[in-house]
Parts: C-alpha cells; sequence; structure tokens
C-alpha cells in the first residue's frame, strides 16, 4: 500500500508540472487500480492507471508511421541512456532494475515543443521511444507503410533505452523551421537519419534488417506462441 500511495504522490506532482494551453496542470478525470492480480503465483504489483483526454482538429491529428522516403529523422528530448527496467533486460537476463530519474519539467517543455511544430504543419510523424527502446519504435514506425531507414551511430545503451524521447519525421523542407521552433523552446534534439526505399531499416554498426521479415515476426510472433 506505500508503494501505491507513493506513486499516486508522485502522479499528482507530475501532473502539476505538465501544463497545456495555458492551464496550470494536467487534469486526469478518471483512473483504476487492482491490488490482488497474479500470475504464475507471484503478484503484480499495484499500478494506477490513468485516463486523460484532449481536444484537437482533423487537421492536427499527426501519423505515429513513417510517411515519405528522402524525410529527415530527429531525435527529440531524450534525457538519459539507462536500460535499467526495460524489456531488454527481461529477454536477455540482465540484472538491471536501476531507473534513471525523470525531469518532468523538461519533459513538459519537449511535449510543448512538438505541439507547436505539428501545429505549423511542420511533422510528417512522430512515435515516442517506449517498450523496447529506439531500434524497436523505428522499426514499428517502418511497418505500415514499409518506409525504410538509415540511422546514424548512437550508442548501444540509446538503441534500447525506454527513456519517452520521441522519433520525429520531417520533410527536408520543413527541417529548419522544426529545429528553429524547438530551440526557441529549449528543447533537446538531433538529426539522427533519413528516411528511405529500400525496405530495410538500417542502425549504423549494430542493425539491419528487412522490414518485411521483421514485421512478420512482430504480427505473428504472439499467435505462434498461443498456437
Amino acid at each position: 500500500m506505500w508503494q501505491f500511495a507513493q506513486s499516486c504522490l508522485a502522479i499528482r506532482e507530475a501532473c502539476d508540472l505538465l501544463r497545456f494551453d495555458g492551464l496550470k496542470n494536467l487534469p486526469i478525470v478518471a483512473g483504476n487500480v487492482s491490488f490482488y492480480n497474479q500470475s504464475g503465483g507471484q503478484p503484480i504489483p499495484a499500478s494506477p492507471m490513468i485516463g486523460c483526454f484532449g481536444k484537437t482538429t482533423k487537421a492536427g491529428l499527426l501519423k505515429n508511421d513513417f510517411q515519405n522516403s528522402g524525410s529527415n529523422i530527429f531525435l527529440v528530448g531524450g534525457q538519459h541512456s539507462s536500460i535499467g527496467g526495460g524489456v531488454v533486460c527481461d529477454v536477455l537476463n540482465i540484472k538491471n532494475t536501476l531507473i534513471e530519474k525523470f525531469d518532468v519539467k523538461q519533459y513538459c517543455a519537449v511535449l510543448n515543443g512538438l505541439l507547436s511544430a505539428n501545429k505549423a504543419g511542420l511533422l510528417r510523424s512522430c512515435h515516442y521511444v517506449g517498450l523496447g527502446g529506439l531500434a524497436a519504435s523505428v522499426s514499428r514506425m517502418s511497418f505500415k507503410n514499409s518506409v525504410g531507414c538509415y540511422i546514424d551511430e548512437i550508442s548501444e545503451d540509446l538503441l534500447f533505452s525506454e527513456n519517452l524521447s520521441f522519433v520525429v519525421e520531417v520533410n527536408k523542407e520543413s527541417s529548419g523551421s522544426f529545429q528553429k521552433t524547438l530551440k526557441e523552446g529549449g528543447v533537446p534534439f538531433s538529426l539522427v537519419g533519413t528516411t528511405n526505399n529500400t525496405n530495410r531499416v538500417v542502425f549504423d554498426k549494430h542493425i539491419d534488417i528487412n522490414i518485411s521479415l521483421a514485421k512478420d515476426v512482430w504480427v505473428n510472433s504472439l499467435r505462434e506462441r498461443l498456437q
């Protein structure tokens, strides 16, 4: 119960620091928690589930998969490259539960910077770096339209860090305005690669995979396990 109480206090603190469109905080309209779930004889940590909603227009809707070849790819807002607690630790049985501290004020600036850039029509697509890290997020962005990409050399840890940064696709013609918008908001970013028509996802010196084969594994692996 202490862990749950502390997580609720952390949620309140974070929402007080997340501010959009002149609001003083981020309102939560619903939530749920279960204390007694178990799986395989092991307890599942109590984790509150949060419900929020927002308002947008059709023109403001943003795709989360690559749209075109020949676009620039930016990595926006990464605060660390730790893999602690991530999927890669579970898959490779790495004993690393060190979770890096997270600056909510900085994250709010990142979100507002991307919202401003999207409102100006500068973004083609955007995907947050969550489950599985950067390598998984970039791969998922390639699946729907089979748009390939080449990512410049980055650190190995960054490949699998679930650091809540954002992968952003921007037309080359809009890249200057996009970078200016982020700089004005004090948002950290880097140009990390480009999209192409090779039907491959390439991370220089680390990963080179065929999109069709990777998508097949992603789509069918659960079904195959259950058969």
